[in-house]
């Protein structure tokens, strides 16, 4: 009994393949401020939200990471509304690619870290033409803002 306890609490505690997304990410790039804030693994389970101001207005996303169909998926949940599966088709200790080539857009979903620095990226067909749109976060202390 106690060996199977244990061997739960290790795979509860065991790093998950985007645990790299932790932490609090801020964006200040072309005059709007973009937070992503995720947490850490939790038995599989990464949780975040994200938060764009631009021009006054404030827009949000909810999502997660999770265990799905034998693998992990990203679901996104624009503005709190229906959710969309990503499944993760590609992951190394700093990149984590997920895709859903049945979504309208975007059809991947690209995140990679280097150092203190997280680039995320979206891509897919919009009206016939591929779009590509990308941000470039720093890790700041929880709660922080863009200068001025």
């Amino acid at each position: 009994m106690i060996a199977v306890v244990t061997a739960a609490l290790l795979a509860a505690a065991a790093p998950t393949p985007v645990d790299f997304l932790s932490g609090y990410w801020l964006s200040c790039d072309s005059g709007r401020e973009v937070v992503e804030v995720w947490s850490d693994p939790r038995a599989g389970l990464q949780v975040g939200h994200g938060v764009t101001i631009e021009n006054g207005k404030a827009s949000f996303e909810q999502f997660h990471i999770a265990p799905y169909e034998g693998g992990l998926a990203y679901v996104a949940r624009p503005g709190g509304g229906e959710a969309t599966v990503f499944k993760l088709t590609e992951a190394t200790a700093t990149r984590a690619v997920f895709s859903n080539p049945a979504h309208d857009f975007p059809q991947v979903i690209v995140y990679e870290r280097q150092g203190d620095r997280l680039n995320a990226l979206i891509e897919g067909d919009m009206g016939g033409r591929k779009q590509v749109f990308s941000w470039s976060y720093v890790r700041a202390d929880l709660n922080a803002h863009c200068p001025g």
